[in-house]
């Protein structure tokens, strides 16, 4: 698992206020590995689909990351 991702696309989702990232903007960020980094965020709703193929922050991590 890459946790080093994860806390990665966390911080793009939260810290530079990006609230959808598609695979593309991921793959330019050097977030690659979809089943290690971004479904683990989805199986865990940290990370939720806004469309197939983009993804945003759950409501429950925004409000954590915010404390």
């Amino acid at each position: 698992m890459s946790e080093g991702s994860q806390w990665k696309m966390l911080h793009l989702l939260y810290c530079y206020r990006h609230p959808h990232l598609d695979l593309n903007d991921l793959r330019r960020a050097g977030i690659d590995c979809y089943n290690d980094t971004i479904q683990h965020l989805i199986d865990k709703s940290v990370v939720e689909r806004s469309t197939p193929d983009t993804y945003q922050l759950s409501q429950s991590a925004k409000a954590i990351l915010e404390t």
